[in-house]
């Protein structure tokens, strides 16, 4: 197979990226894009893009490139609108809601994405009908794998609902601290086999606490949720931001219970991944 990579345009400096992509600037017109990009092309994103990505969207960090890449790949091959800056050679890709604008992605002629907008956030989106991901394989882009495996399935916009919409963020760490706690100690749990099941999975965990967390911004609390999990979350001091779940270990209390943790102690149990939760407070 031959090469699909296309040399980098430098002709827009890097501070008027966004601003190319308002409609009030001059250029663009509906173009077809290089057939490579709507057959499995490896879309990269700059980290200018996943920062924004983030702060739009209201998601966990951690997600964001396999978010950006995974929606990249999917809206480029079906339902995404191509357009050509010509004075630029950049490719604005639109997807497009009820009467709105959902994504918008600005992509050189190499595949790197080097803008992002939208109108609103996921969580405010009028799209209805996003289904689950499904039984056999549900699929988000990961560094080194960025177009879906024959019979696996997208699953970008489900994912991307469910971390908008969450009540708790939860953090790469915790993620991996929940996959590691169900995988060692399972118990009467189903095991998921991919990463968005997975991800699904620690985030109805830590939903199902959201009922439970005193609303003490600065806070930081130490939560047994009864199922042999402990969970460190952390209240923001912006009344914007949602709560975030911060690690995850084994617990031996069989009920929910909740301890508050003095600064020092938070302070250590964030950023030290050795001191155990359960000496948090000591």
């Amino acid at each position: 197979m031959t090469s699909t990579r296309m040399p980098t345009t430098t002709a827009v400096p890097d501070h008027d990226f966004r601003a190319l992509m308002s409609k009030r600037a001059a250029g663009w017109s509906r173009r077809k894009p290089p057939s490579a990009f709507r057959y499995g092309f490896p879309f990269h994103a700059v980290p200018q893009v996943l920062a924004h990505f983030t702060a739009k969207q209201h998601s966990e960090p951690w997600l964001a490139g396999r978010l950006v890449r995974s929606l990249a790949a999917d809206i480029a091959r079906w339902q995404g609108v191509w357009s050509l800056h010509q004075p630029s050679g950049l490719y604005r890709l639109d997807d497009r809601g009820p009467g709105s604008l959902c994504h918008a992605l600005l992509i050189d002629p190499a595949g790197v994405i080097l803008a992002y907008t939208t109108s609103h956030s996921d969580a405010a989106c009028r799209r209805t009908g996003i289904p689950a991901p499904p039984a056999g394989q549900p699929w988000l882009a990961s560094t080194t794998e960025r177009i879906p495996p024959d019979g696996a399935v997208n699953v970008w916009r489900h994912i991307l609902r469910v971390s908008t919409s969450a009540p708790i963020a939860v953090s790469g760490a915790a993620y991996n601290g929940y996959k590691d706690c169900r995988t060692h100690d399972p118990g009467t749990h189903p095991l998921p086999q991919t990463m968005p099941n997975w991800y699904l999975a620690a985030q109805a965990s830590a939903t199902r606490l959201a009922p439970l967390i005193p609303h003490s911004p600065g806070q930081t609390y130490r939560i047994h949720d009864g199922t042999g999990l402990a969970w460190l979350i952390r209240i923001p001091t912006h009344p914007g931001r949602k709560p975030t779940a911060l690690r995850v270990q084994m617990s031996p209390a069989d009920e929910p219970k909740i301890i508050p943790l003095a600064p020092r102690a938070a302070a250590q149990a964030m950023t030290d991944p050795q001191v155990s939760l359960q000496d948090a407070d000591r």
